[in-house]
């Protein structure tokens, strides 16, 4: 049997048509409703994003490690 256009049934075919219809327009919306939420995702990583480089851009490095913090409390300028 050949495959038909939902919206072009041949005549007296169409019993199911009507759930077919749904059917899409019920995958659809679960499509709209994924891509909604894909869009708020990408959203909230770009954000996240923004944040993280602000404050990487604002907080100075912290020192690590003994040596480096008793260096960070005499400044070889005090010699």
């Amino acid at each position: 049997m050949a495959r038909r256009h939902l919206s072009n049934p041949r005549e007296g075919e169409g019993q199911g048509h009507g759930r077919e219809i749904r059917e899409l327009r019920a995958l659809r919306n679960q499509v709209r409703d994924l891509q909604r939420q894909v869009d708020d995702l990408n959203a909230w990583r770009v954000q996240q994003l923004e944040d993280s480089m602000r404050t990487e851009t604002q907080a100075p490095a912290a020192a690590v490690g003994f040596w480096a913090r008793l260096a960070a409390l005499f400044p070889r300028g005090a010699q």
